[in-house]
């Protein structure tokens, strides 16, 4: 299951500082609980699962996505890295740190 929200709704119930956090979207869809099992790992669903999600926030109208990722998270990171996503910040939330990331959509 992907949840897909918007920013709005996100920065008000997210518990890391949310305030100066977007850096280039006006109008993100924020994206969360991206996993695949690690039995099906290395064979493309992750990277399925992106481009269908990013394709229905696009037809929903949003900008772009917003999303975090656990810094612990070697093999998403590594997915992230690849598919040329930037790192555009970091954020401390339950104890943990991630890094955020913002990715527009093609006008």
């Amino acid at each position: 299951m992907i949840k897909i929200s918007p920013w709005e709704e996100w920065a008000r119930n997210e518990e890391a500082p949310t305030e100066g956090l977007l850096r280039t979207l006006k109008n993100p869809c924020v994206m969360g609980r991206f996993c695949v099992a690690p039995a099906l790992g290395g064979k493309g669903f992750g990277r399925q699962v992106i481009a269908a999600s990013f394709a229905k926030a696009g037809s929903l109208g949003y900008d772009g996505v917003f999303f975090e990722a656990v810094t612990t998270n070697a093999i998403g990171l590594h997915l992230y890295e690849t598919l040329g996503f930037p790192v555009t910040g970091k954020i401390h939330a339950y104890g943990l740190e991630f890094n955020t990331y913002e990715v527009p959509f093609d006008p």
